[in-house]
């Protein structure tokens, strides 16, 4: 079987620094390119995963399973 390529965007966001040094950190723990963790999570959450809940205290973010 013969895969043929997927194409590709970049991703440029302003990312909170100790949040963005700690999944850097884990991923390397887990031996992740950080774009594969990214990827999965944004396949997962745009399948209707997650629900999302916003407040006065800020932003909460739920797995339904």
């Amino acid at each position: 079987m013969i895969k043929t390529a997927v194409a590709r965007k970049n991703l440029n966001t302003p990312i909170e620094q100790e949040l963005l040094e700690n999944f850097k950190n884990t991923c390397s723990e887990y031996g992740l390119a950080m774009n594969t963790v990214i990827e999965a999570f944004m396949r997962d959450f745009t399948s209707g995963n997650y629900t999302i809940t916003l407040s006065k205290n800020g932003v909460s973010l739920k797995r339904e399973d």
